[in-house]
């Protein structure tokens, strides 16, 4: 009734989160201050890091979340986790 999700962990937190869509999904992200800090300075996207500023920090970090409609995207989404996972 109200869909599912499917949450990656690493020991007691969480590192990614896949969410389904109607032909497609959405990765969520939360990052810290550090991840943060080495995505702004990375080769990421550009269009990543303009949305990775603009979304608001929260104790737990920024959260964001990105359409995986092609595979264009999955290169970007394997350097995000590897971030996640360094921090």
């Amino acid at each position: 009734k109200y869909g599912w999700i499917y949450r990656i962990k690493d020991k007691k937190r969480a590192i990614i989160y896949l969410l389904p869509r109607h032909r497609y999904f959405m990765v969520a992200f939360v990052f810290g201050q550090k991840a943060f800090d080495k995505i702004m300075a990375s080769s990421i996207s550009e269009n990543i890091k303009t949305e990775l500023q603009s979304a608001k920090p929260y104790a737990e970090g920024r959260g964001i979340r990105l359409a995986v409609k092609n595979k264009k995207i999955l290169k970007d989404i394997a350097a995000l986790t590897d971030f996640k996972l360094a921090s």
